[in-house]
């Protein structure tokens, strides 16, 4: 898929855009407008099915700040309202997976607080990078988090070998 490029300053988007650019469907794109965190294009200008690009740039930035998610973003031009789609959310899509698969690779860990976590299937506990899209939306965590939690985790766990 080519890289998308978005200049967000009065600039207004499709339905179908804006659910590319979250990496969502159609109707959690209207559960997003209709909750108020994303906004749609004023009707009374005759634009229906449009949302403000603004307003998705600003929630991505919410989803961050909540999370508590550090900043990834890199700069496609000299201009700072340009971003690259996937500097948009906390992470890029490509590096997303849902609870279930970040469960299974963690499942693999022989660190003990790894484990504990697990059979409490507090996965919150651990030092993971996630968020929601909404509320009832399912969990998206960082592959890359999850791959540095099992090494970071393994080498913490690992008796200190020079100290017998």
């Amino acid at each position: 898929m080519a890289r998308q490029r978005s200049e967000f300053e009065g600039e207004l988007v499709s339905v179908g855009r804006a659910a590319q650019m979250l990496g969502a469907t159609l109707p959690q794109i209207a559960a997003l407008a209709q909750a108020g965190k994303i906004q749609m294009a004023d009707k009374r200008k005759g634009v229906e099915n449009a949302i403000l690009a603004q307003s998705i740039k600003a929630y991505c930035e919410d989803l961050r700040t909540n999370w508590r998610i550090k900043r990834r973003r890199r700069l496609s031009s000299g201009k700072a309202d340009f971003l690259l789609d996937e500097d948009l959310l906390p992470f890029p899509l490509a590096d997303t997976i849902g609870r279930e698969e970040a469960l299974s690779m963690l499942s693999s860990s022989r660190s003990q607080r790894i484990q504990l976590a697990l059979i409490g299937a507090d996965i919150d506990a651990l030092p993971l990078e996630m968020y929601r899209l909404a509320d009832s939306e399912p969990l998206r965590v960082s592959r890359s988090s999850v791959i540095a939690c099992l090494g970071g985790a393994f080498r913490a766990d690992k008796p200190n070998e020079g100290n017998s």
